[in-house]
């Protein structure tokens, strides 16, 4: 199995990170899986709605790239997921995300969970997509 790991930063400004999750990954996965970790340059760099925009154009395009090189699924490294529904919809091959990963497992763990950001504007994202979340759960 191959997985495509879509970072939002690049290799050259996210070293640390981009080792210490191979790392991770390598001790996590099953014997024959392979994930490559794939960055986006300009990285994002900061939280802003343009910039979440310009990466999700990226995201969008870089899934279609994976399953057209024969990937078997593709993971929104970010936790904003800025791209995901619109990546999914264009491809044949899962589509995974971070942020909607976390939240749904939040909600089998409790009636109420919370989110540390240090930026206000992510957080409307998340009162809404977690607004959605209960309006499918019935």
């Amino acid at each position: 199995m191959r997985i495509w790991y879509q970072s939002y930063v690049d290799y050259e400004n996210g070293k640390t990170y981009w080792d210490r999750l191979r790392k991770h990954l390598e001790a996590v996965v099953d014997p024959g899986t392979a994930v490559d970790i794939k960055g986006i340059t300009p990285h994002d760099s900061y939280a802003h709605v343009l910039v979440e925009m310009r990466c999700a154009r990226e995201v969008i395009c870089n899934a279609v790239r994976a399953e057209r090189e024969g990937y078997d699924a593709f993971v929104v490294g970010h936790f904003q997921d800025a791209g995901l529904y619109e990546a999914r919809s264009a491809v044949g091959i899962p589509v995974v995300a971070l942020g909607e990963a976390s939240m749904l497992y939040s909600c089998q763990l409790g009636q109420r969970s919370g989110i540390v950001t240090i930026n206000r504007a992510t957080s409307r994202g998340f009162t809404i997509r977690s607004r959605s979340m209960d309006s499918n759960v019935g």
